[in-house]
């Protein structure tokens, strides 16, 4: 439960050169020039491997800066720091350029190296179709709707993007396209920081407006694994931490993303992830539910990690970016939510922010 508010006063990304980091930057300049006390995590990098041990203050999977900011926030909450910083770096393209071998073998995570995450997601979007009374041929046609909706929310902020090339809409698996999958080859750097009361009324972090982190709930139903993934496709740890997150937040936040006034950054790794959102939270009802839901109002601010890209634990690090942004922006609302998860989907979670002042 949130008991102190804090803030994100900073959160940028390079993506392949473009972005620069100045924001966080030059937020970490004045906190460490009044002597704040600084928390300062680590995501963890894809060449670290999926079962080796971290360091201290690094985590692993892409619900880490929710994971983060929780830690952070009781930090803050014990007087133990002032600000919490959240990085993270993963050169895939660059470190990885005559090592593709080597990078194909960092996705097989599962059975001792022998299955890929694509591989898992396709098991649990199998499974996903028998709990939830789904044709093949309905996911197929949902998670087209789901791309196209990706696609019209990348070209809203890139005017003129054209589509992938033909061969990415080719299967890659029984139920997923390319262009279904998160395409994480780039070079990404991230950072973000965020800073109690204290902090924010002392110091100018050089921005109009900020965003209070209203609630983060992270729910887990079972452990990360291939055996797992029947307890994930009910996805009830999903509507949980959906549930929760908006009662802490005190926000009716279906109604307020439905009218227009919230922004909404759904996780779009694989399709199935969308599909569980919208059925697990009553947003949909059935596969022409989602649909019609996804051709009427965006699921991502950034247009989804196919088209706006980035790698394996860095991606909520890149919506937090995204939609930061976005909030900060003239005529948006005031009121955004954030979803992850954690590898296949063992955990669930759910950030709802609201931009202050400006």
């Amino acid at each position: 439960m949130m008991t102190e508010p804090i803030y994100i006063v900073a959160a940028d990304a390079v993506i392949d050169g473009t972005g620069d980091l100045v924001t966080s930057q030059t937020a970490l300049d004045h906190l460490r020039a009044a002597d704040y006390r600084l928390a300062e995590f680590e995501i963890s990098a894809s060449g670290d491997g999926w079962h080796t041990a971290l360091p201290d203050n690094t985590f692993r999977g892409a619900c880490s800066p929710m994971l983060v900011i929780n830690r952070g926030r009781q930090l803050i909450a014990e007087g133990a720091a002032d600000a919490v910083v959240i990085h993270g770096r993963d050169f895939l393209k660059t470190d990885y350029q005559n090592r593709k071998e080597d990078r194909r073998r960092q996705l097989k995570i599962y059975d001792g190296g022998k299955v890929s995450i694509l591989e898992g997601y396709q098991k649990l979007a199998g499974e996903f179709l028998d709990y939830w009374h789904l044709s093949p041929d309905d996911f197929r046609r949902a998670a087209s709707a789901i791309f196209e909706n990706h696609l019209r929310v990348w070209r809203s902020s890139h005017p003129g993007a054209e589509a992938p090339a033909a061969k990415w809409f080719k299967p890659v698996s029984a139920l997923f396209r390319g262009v279904d999958c998160a395409n994480p080859s780039v070079d990404f750097e991230g950072r973000m920081v965020i800073v109690g009361e204290k902090a924010l009324r002392a110091l100018d972090f050089g921005g109009m407006s900020y965003c209070r982190i209203l609630s983060c709930v992270v729910e887990q139903t079972c452990q990360d694994g291939l055996e797992t993934t029947p307890e994930i496709v009910p996805y009830k740890h999903l509507a949980a931490a959906y549930t929760e997150a908006c009662r802490e937040a005190g926000v009716d936040f279906s109604t307020a993303y439905l009218d227009g006034a919230a922004l909404l950054e759904i996780y779009t790794c694989y399709p199935v992830v969308p599909m569980g959102f919208l059925l697990s939270t009553g947003l949909a009802s059935g596969v022409d539910d989602i649909i019609a839901f996804a051709e009427r109002h965006p699921l991502t601010v950034s247009g989804g990690l196919n088209l706006a890209k980035a790698p394996y634990n860095n991606t909520t690090l890149q919506a937090f970016a995204a939609v930061t942004s976005a909030l900060q922006s003239r005529g948006t609302p005031d009121l955004a939510g954030i979803h992850s998860v954690g590898a296949l989907g063992y955990m669930q979670a759910f950030v709802v922010l609201e931009r202050v002042g400006g």
